[in-house]
């Protein structure tokens, strides 16, 4: 009878054995074998990770460290027919994974637009069955490697650093060929090195767009008002295009909370008075602690008002967009530098208006410009008439007929009487003019769109201002 027990006592353990070992092979299983020692350019005996449920918590000081930390253990680098090999041990919650796997490698080259360059490798790696590759980066600057994995199940994070040498980093550098050159590889290199962009179900479009509403002078709505100015934002601007970096404790007028936090963020000024009217635009995601990735565009606006003769005034808004870039803020160090010129927000739809209500007062003419990028119809322009001219609206836009396609600097002229007008214009003055770029976009210096109009009026003139657009954002 003992002898029956020990047998099958024998045969349990040794089934719990071969469970774990058919465990175990499953999850190494891969197309290649496990790297050694050799084979390697990195290898690190121990890193001790940190998780979170969110990048803000990854990326916070303020963590609470338990006796289930993650572990990465007997890691393996190296590279082998054009791509990163990469091995470990992965310890966490009492389970123990091993994950071989490789990927393509993109290092940030010295490119048209570049602005900090040579510093950087990031690797597409492939993910393992349970977790999910968020970002793989070998940085020059702190002499570290950083991997970000997120669980396919629960979506949670670990972070792992590495420590490496320079010659490693060069070793790696010089060995990356990057399959995709110019603005596609810019574009790539934001993307991967953006971890919000490459979380478990984030947006996967390019460009994401988001709509503002409209911005106006003299209408009853309420304004975002600067805490800056126009001449601060564009100090910063050409600090940056000549330096590639600038300390911020050395700017001025300029409002620093546009380049922390998690989202949009607008600072502008679009009031009559003697600072020039502006947008200041940013889209701010956390990229690391105390680290800010940032995609940020400065317009300015002109409004000019010309007294013509015989009761005439010539009224003007131009829309023009001054510079753009990405670049990233330490909050430490208090320093922005520039990753990539020539890449800044994106306007679309940016729809021009001047209008007024004052009694007897018209529309003369239309005259429409402007410099976008795209493809299609150029322009569109409109015209309306006030509902109720005793009625300051909210928005210009609202008394627009349908838009139609515009000609460049063809100056689209109106009768000039008030009969004529309302025959013309269905029973209503022409008290509304606009313009808008349609698909067409403001995405690089010295992009506009510009409307211009001669009024006739009686004994007193009320002119308002409005504009709107949809913003763009790659991160």
């Amino acid at each position: 009878m003992n002898k029956l027990k020990k047998m099958i006592i024998v045969s349990i353990i040794s089934s719990i054995m071969l469970t774990c070992l058919f465990t175990l092979n499953v999850q190494a299983k891969s197309d290649f074998k496990p790297l050694n020692d050799s084979d390697s350019i990195i290898t690190y005996n121990q890193s001790i990770g940190r998780s979170a449920q969110s990048t803000n918590e990854l990326f916070s000081h303020y963590q609470n460290f338990n006796a289930s930390q993650p572990i990465l253990s007997d890691i393996k680098i190296a590279y082998m027919d054009g791509l990163l090999r990469f091995s470990g041990v992965l310890t966490y919650k009492e389970k123990t994974l091993f994950i071989n796997t490789c990927g393509q490698m993109y290092r940030n080259e010295k490119t048209t637009n570049s602005g900090k360059y040579g510093n950087l490798i990031l690797v597409d790696m492939e993910d393992s069955k349970e977790w999910h590759f968020v970002r793989f980066s070998i940085d020059k600057d702190s002499n570290q490697l950083s991997i970000i994995l997120q669980n396919k199940s629960n979506r949670e994070l670990l972070q792992f650093i590495i420590d490496i040498s320079t010659d490693q980093y060069i070793e790696l550098y010089n060995f990356c060929d990057n399959p995709i050159k110019g603005k596609d590889l810019e574009e790539k290199i934001i993307r991967m090195y953006n971890v919000s962009k490459n979380l478990i179900g984030s947006k996967n479009s390019s460009v994401n767009y988001t709509k503002l509403n409209d911005s106006s002078v003299g209408l009853n709505q309420q304004r975002v008002t600067s805490k800056a100015s126009y001449s601060g934002y564009k100090s910063m601007m050409d600090k940056l295009k000549n330096n590639m970096k600038v300390d911020t404790s050395s700017l001025t007028n300029v409002d620093m909370g546009m380049f922390i936090g998690d989202g949009w963020q607008r600072d502008m000024n679009f009031e009559n008075g003697d600072e020039l009217s502006y947008d200041f635009i940013t889209y701010c995601v956390p990229n690391g602690p105390d680290r800010y990735l940032v995609q940020m565009s400065l317009s300015s606006i002109i409004k000019t008002q010309e007294r013509l003769a015989n009761n005439k005034v010539k009224e003007v808004i131009d829309y023009t967009y001054y510079d753009g870039m990405v670049v990233e803020y330490d909050t430490v160090i208090k320093e922005i530098s520039v990753l990539y010129y020539d890449m800044g927000i994106m306007i679309r739809n940016l729809e021009l208006a001047i209008g007024t209500n004052s009694e007897n007062a018209y529309f003369l003419n239309q005259k429409i410009n402007g410099n976008c990028s795209g493809t299609g119809n150029p322009f569109l322009q409109a015209i309306g008439g006030w509902a109720d001219p005793t009625d300051v609206v909210v928005s210009l836009f609202i008394a627009l007929n349908n838009y139609e396609s515009g000609e460049i600097n063809r100056l689209r002229k109106f009768p000039e009487t008030i009969e004529g007008q309302k025959e013309f214009n269905d029973g209503k003055l022409i008290q509304v003019i606009a313009v808008s770029s349609g698909s067409r976009k403001l995405e690089r210096a010295g992009h506009n769109l510009y409307i211009e109009g001669d009024i006739l009026f009686s004994n007193y003139l009320q002119a308002y201002y409005s504009y709107k657009f949809e913003e763009g954002t790659i991160l």
